[in-house]
């Protein structure tokens, strides 16, 4: 009972850059059913014996993370979200190519390691660099669309870079 007075009492100070696509109990049950799937992937791994096993919860323990963001962009949608569900599915990649590569000879095993490493790198930087585009856009269209209300031409705002919804009102 604490916890869910905590997370509501904490709630106002989180700022969102948007509204929330769902409402908060619809975010708080998903989660929670996310969990319980997570944890009976978890019990499914384990009573797998083989070698396979390490495979399998490096899979499941990924697709916890994947749906968990994915949950995130649904609730929140923003550009930060959208970075951090790329960067799961970036890092559930990896650690399942990682247990993969553990099975493999030792001679193509460093190789393996790093291919797996440098996926990691190049899939980290392209989802920060659209993050990055991301934010940068939505700032001026901010500075626009506030300048526009303002009744302020700034240089490099024009009525259509402006966003339609906040265009500034007709006088009358």
């Amino acid at each position: 009972m604490r916890l869910w007075i905590l997370v509501l009492a904490a709630l106002p100070g989180i700022a969102c850059a948007e509204r929330p696509n769902m409402s908060l109990v619809d975010y708080m049950a998903r989660k929670e059913l996310l969990s319980v799937a997570h944890r009976d992937a978890r019990v499914a791994c384990n009573a797998n014996p083989s070698a396979n096993r390490e495979i399998c919860l490096a899979e499941a323990l990924g697709a916890d993370w994947i749906a968990k963001a994915d949950l995130e962009v649904a609730y929140r949608s923003t550009p930060r979200s959208r970075f951090e569900a790329s960067a799961a599915r970036a890092q559930a990649s990896f650690w399942v190519a990682r247990e993969r590569c553990t099975d493999i000879a030792q001679a193509i095993r460093k190789v393996c390691l790093e291919n797996a490493d440098a996926t990691l790198a190049a899939t980290l930087a392209g989802a920060k660099a659209q993050m990055k585009a991301a934010e940068a856009a939505r700032t001026v269209d901010d500075m626009c669309a506030n300048a526009t209300a303002a009744g302020v031409q700034r240089s490099g705002c024009s009525p259509a870079t402006a966003p339609a919804a906040r265009q500034s009102v007709p006088k009358g």
